[in-house]
């Protein structure tokens, strides 16, 4: 099942928090030992990220995976707290 409208939302919100930690897509991708590509198409919403990317990027960026999902807008259910 594909969700471009969503993938493009975290593309967005990916770019953010990039550009957020001044640094390039050249440099995200070499801090997570990805390819700029990958950070490219991540960010243009053309590709899904696989979890390990999703990790990689959220170890790169110094931020929680959690984090790093957490995106306003991108669903329509809140994330469950702990109890």
């Amino acid at each position: 099942m594909k969700f471009p409208d969503q993938h493009a939302v975290f593309g967005t919100h990916l770019r953010h928090l990039r550009e957020a930690r001044q640094m390039t897509q050249e440099a995200l991708a070499d801090e997570a030992d990805l390819g700029r590509a990958t950070i490219q198409l991540a960010e243009y919403g053309a590709k899904s990220p696989s979890l390990d990317t999703l990790l990689a990027l959220s170890q790169a960026l110094q931020i929680s995976l959690l984090e790093l999902l957490r995106i306003d807008g991108l669903t329509d259910h809140p994330l469950p707290r702990k109890v």
